[in-house]
């Protein structure tokens, strides 16, 4: 199982940084990757810029802990499983946004790239978040 966790400082409120951040159906907002996203019944569907398709389940969200985790159930990916954690934390001025994933490929020669892609993308997503918080 591959293991990716990416972080980042924001200069901001992490109550604000969660009110940007917190709506997993708003993840298309600020994710350079997605070009739209959307919440039903604890069902987040997105579509990526190159027009794949995701579907996720929310497993737990908590707006008084500033997280929340999802699954992929569907992904044009190559994934057997795939399990996300999103964290806001910090004080008054100040927020760690955390962001970390444990998923199997379906064949283990795709892990390292696989490990690269999704590392990559919650850096820009974190950096897009960061800019348009501080903003």
């Amino acid at each position: 199982m591959a293991h990716i966790h990416e972080t980042i400082q924001i200069e901001a409120d992490p109550d604000h940084v969660w009110s940007v951040a917190g709506d997993p159906g708003r993840i298309a907002d600020w994710l350079p990757l997605l070009s739209s996203s959307r919440v039903d019944a604890g069902e987040r569907e997105c579509t990526m810029t190159n027009g794949g398709e995701l579907k996720e389940r929310i497993l737990e969200h908590s707006d008084e802990q500033r997280s929340y985790a999802y699954e992929i159930v569907q992904s044009p990916l190559p994934l057997r499983s795939y399990r996300s954690r999103f964290s806001v934390a910090g004080h008054q001025g100040h927020s760690h946004v955390d962001w970390e994933a444990d998923f199997d490929p379906e064949r283990a020669e795709q892990e390292a790239e696989l490990v690269d892609t999704f590392s990559q993308t919650y850096r820009d997503g974190l950096e897009s978040l960061r800019q348009r918080v501080e903003s």
